[in-house]
C-alpha cells in the first residue's frame, strides 16, 4: 500500500510540473518582434517632426490581430513632444510591418524606442514591449547652426 501512495504522488507531481513547463513556453513565444531596422538607421540627427521609421517582423497567437507601435523614449520616460503614428491591423501568425514616431520638442535626444504590441480593440492590453536603443536628436534648425547657436549663447546673450 505504501508504495503505490508514493507511486501516486509523484505521478501527480510530475503532470503538474509538464503542465507548467508546457503552459508557459508556447506563451512566452506567442508575441514576439524581430528583424529591426530603423530609418533613418540611429545615430541620426533629425528636425522637428521628421518621421522615423522602424521596420519589423511579428509573431502573434492574437486571434484578433494585434497593432504595434514605435514609441520614443528619454532617460526611461516616454519622449517629451512624442507623436505615435495610428498602426494598421495586423493579423494573427506570422507577418511584417512598420511603425513611425516624430518628435516636436525643442532639442531632445530619443535613447531607446519601445515597439509596443497590443491587442487590436484594446489598446491598453499590452502584449509585448520590446525596447532597441537608439540615439536619435532632434532639434528645431539643421545641427550645425545649432551647436552654433549653443555656443554664442553660452557667452553673451547679444541682441543680434
Amino acid at each position: 500500500m505504501k508504495k503505490k501512495r508514493s507511486f501516486l504522488n509523484f505521478g501527480i507531481l510530475s503532470l503538474i510540473v509538464c503542465a507548467v513547463g508546457f503552459g508557459v513556453a508556447p506563451y512566452a513565444m506567442a508575441h514576439s518582434i524581430g528583424d529591426i531596422l530603423m530609418t533613418p538607421q540611429p545615430p541620426a540627427e533629425l528636425l522637428d517632426g521628421d518621421p522615423v521609421t522602424v521596420r519589423f517582423t511579428y509573431v502573434t497567437e492574437e486571434e484578433r490581430g494585434v497593432r504595434i507601435y514605435a514609441i520614443p523614449y528619454t532617460k526611461g520616460g516616454i519622449t517629451p513632444g512624442a507623436e505615435v503614428f495610428q498602426s494598421p491591423l495586423y493579423p494573427v501568425g506570422k507577418g511584417e510591418g512598420s511603425a513611425s514616431f516624430t518628435v516636436n520638442s525643442m532639442d531632445i535626444r530619443v535613447d531607446q524606442v519601445q515597439l509596443r504590441m497590443t491587442a487590436a480593440d484594446d489598446p491598453s492590453k499590452i502584449l509585448l514591449e520590446h525596447f532597441v536603443d537608439a540615439i536619435i536628436l532632434f532639434s528645431p534648425e539643421p545641427i550645425y547652426a545649432w551647436v552654433e547657436n549653443k555656443h554664442r549663447h553660452s557667452h553673451h546673450h547679444h541682441a543680434y
